[in-house]
């Protein structure tokens, strides 16, 4: 599964966030500047050059392997992040026509969506010189995309399923509508989707075309920011806690709220293989999900930690 991280720093959010935020603000406005400035392709900037820089703020990154993209208001750049400390400039896309609201990216595709409901296809091939290869028009606003397997799932006003056999062109297999959502992540036959304000929906994905929402968990706090999925327990961010709330979905209809986890204000969770990673504000945590009704927290880096 690729990864697709949502954040939201200005400049002053950029200063007091952690090392893992900085390093993902200090890319986004690095590669700003280097939008507006116009350097040398092969050029690189170091951590005190950027702090002399402001942005706009960050609206979405993705990646996969050592290429990411990252973008900003509605400029998606391509950069080499194979070393952190220096990432480098590889490319702009074609400017977007609106807000962009979700990046996610496998081989050498990225798939962006914009605010208004248009999803755009990159061609990757050559970092340097990302070529627009496709565009569908969802009719609705794309916020969170996740990629599983040969399929998309895309956050909207419900759950939009992409396949993605065809990763070039890809068509919407099917729809479940309900309210406006900001999150999604799948696992198996089940994705999960938050809401700001009003909990959490489980949709049965075993017939793509087809998606039914099949059990709500209202239980969540509100301002959910994001979900994590492993196996039959989501994993919910929020703005208004401190922590996560974990949902027991075994019974998918009945989706149960079984306990927290104290992780520093989380606003994005990372599921790899065993292990979860949450994306706070002062700190970057990892968990250990041997017993996912239970995570235990194995690591923590504050901000300012090396």
């Amino acid at each position: 599964m690729s990864r697709s991280f949502y954040t939201a720093w200005t400049w002053s959010g950029f200063r007091r966030g952690s090392r893992p935020q900085r390093r993902v603000a200090q890319r986004c406005i690095w590669l700003l500047f280097a939008a507006l400035a116009a350097p040398a392709a092969d050029a690189t900037v170091t951590f005190d050059e950027i702090m002399r820089w402001g942005g706009d703020p960050i609206s979405r990154v993705g990646a996969c392997g050592d290429l990411a993209c990252v973008a900003s208001g509605n400029l998606v750049m391509t950069f080499n992040i194979g070393a952190p400390d220096q990432p480098l400039l590889l490319g702009v896309a074609p400017i977007l026509s609106d807000y962009c609201s979700g990046v996610a990216v496998a081989g050498r595709y990225a798939y962006v969506g914009e605010n208004a409901g248009t999803l755009r296809v990159l061609d990757l091939a050559d970092p340097a010189n990302p070529v627009q290869v496709y565009v569908l028009d969802l009719g609705q606003p794309i916020g969170d995309i996740k990629l599983v397997g040969e399929r998309a799932y895309i956050a909207s006003t419900g759950l939009i399923i992409l396949d993605l056999s065809e990763p070039a062109w890809p068509a919407v297999m099917g729809s479940t509508p309900f309210e406006l959502t900001n999150a999604v992540d799948a696992d198996g036959d089940y994705a999960c989707l938050t809401t700001s304000d009003n909990g959490m929906g489980i949709v049965n994905v075993a017939n793509p075309y087809a998606p039914q929402l099949v059990g709500w968990c209202a239980d969540t706090p509100d301002y959910a920011t994001a979900v994590g999925v492993y196996g039959s327990f989501a994993y919910v961010c929020s703005q208004s806690f401190d922590g996560l709330s974990i949902i027991d979905f075994t019974s998918p209809e009945n989706p149960v709220l079984i306990g927290t986890v104290p992780s520093c204000y989380p606003y994005d969770v990372e599921i790899v293989g065993q292990l979860m990673f949450t994306d706070g504000s002062p700190a970057l945590a990892v968990f250990d999900l041997s017993n996912p009704a239970q995570p235990i927290r194995i690591g923590v880096l504050y901000g300012g930690e090396t």
